[in-house]
């Protein structure tokens, strides 16, 4: 009776992440989010990282329904690995524009439906899924070397862009402030601020850190659930 309760809380999270990075990603694709334009919203990292968590967790609800109809699933290593990683970088996007981004935002842009469904809605139901229901598939110290490939691939790919004279939103040269290397500089700590290289180191340690961070969370529920069912035994 728990394990099926549980299972329908599991069935119940992952519906309601898909459900709000479906809405977000289709108010940003159709109407844009009154910063950036319809057409712009893929060269984001929150855009990208919500399809990737998107998809990841449409599986993985697709999977735990089969579960609930009693059928053997067994998810494979490298589906783990998968949603591990998406995971992670999901929780970057929560957290940057919770510290970073927010603070310069407008009220009505923090209101709107697009924002608060890919910067906080879907997030929180990802990063809760993965702490409550993958404490079974054991994560190495060197697998969070595998969670860096997202944000690295974004840097190249929004740098890439920049120096190809692509703009971003309202005409900017860059995504995000914090990797305006035209005002900041590369190695410089200035006026403007820090230069992005120590902008780039931050971000990879706070991607670590966030790696780390999740992965212990899960390890600790997991002993926990299993202390739980060694006392009703």
């Amino acid at each position: 009776m728990k394990n099926a309760r549980s299972l329908k809380f599991s069935i119940l999270l992952k519906s309601l992440g898909v459900l709000f990075g479906f809405i977000g990603l289709s108010f940003s694709f159709s109407k844009g989010d009154g910063i950036v334009r319809s057409n712009e919203a893929i060269l984001y990292f929150t855009i990208q990282s919500n399809i990737w968590i998107l998809v990841t967790m449409g599986v993985y609800l697709v999977l735990a329904v089969r579960r609930y109809q009693g059928h053997e699933v067994v998810i494979p290593r490298w589906l783990a690995m998968v949603k591990y990683v998406f995971t992670v970088s999901i929780a970057l996007t929560f957290v940057v524009f919770a510290l970073l981004l927010s603070p310069f935002m407008s009220l009505d842009y923090l209101a709107s439906p697009s924002n608060l469904c890919m910067h906080f809605l879907a997030p929180i139901c990802a990063m809760l899924d993965f702490v409550l229901f993958d404490s079974k598939y054991v994560y190495r110290k060197k697998d969070v070397l595998w969670t860096l490939i997202p944000p690295l691939y974004y840097l190249v790919f929004a740098l890439g862009l920049s120096f190809a004279g692509i703009k971003f939103a309202e005409g900017a040269s860059v995504p995000y402030y914090f990797l305006d290397y035209t005002t900041r500089g590369w190695f410089t700590v200035s006026d403007a601020g820090l230069g992005i290289v120590y902008w780039i180191l931050m971000m990879l340690l706070l991607v670590t850190g966030l790696a780390f961070g999740l992965r212990s969370l899960s390890k600790r529920v997991g002993k926990h659930q299993d202390q739980q069912i060694q006392k009703a035994k």
